[in-house]
């Protein structure tokens, strides 16, 4: 689940990344949540807009606020998510070893 974790999260900052020039939009966060029996999952969440689209009486024309992306925020949240899929990555790696060592002592 710690894999599937990062991954979601890295898939979340590259939305908000993608759409930094997108007016009106607002940036997801990725929360952890608990799951019952054990094991996290992503939970994401969205800020409500901030105000209603501007509208100028002169032509009507509507305007959005410009998106509420943090690009110094999301590139930092995809190395944290790098690094926690390399933590897991050797934590898996770990555990076929001492089970590889645990199967060569049964034999």
């Amino acid at each position: 689940s710690g894999m599937a974790n990062a991954l979601r999260r890295n898939e979340v900052a590259a939305h908000n990344i993608a759409n930094v020039q997108t007016d009106g939009f607002r940036a997801l966060r990725a929360l952890s949540a608990e799951v019952k029996g054990g094991g996290v999952e992503i939970v994401e969440i969205s800020e409500a807009p901030s105000s209603n689209p501007l509208t100028l009486p002169d032509d009507g024309v509507h305007f959005l606020p410009p998106s509420n992306v943090n690009l110094t925020t999301e590139i930092t949240n995809q190395l944290i998510n790098a690094n926690a899929f390399k933590a897991n990555i050797n934590a898996l790696k770990a555990q076929d070893e001492v089970l590889g060592k645990i199967l060569d002592i049964v034999d």
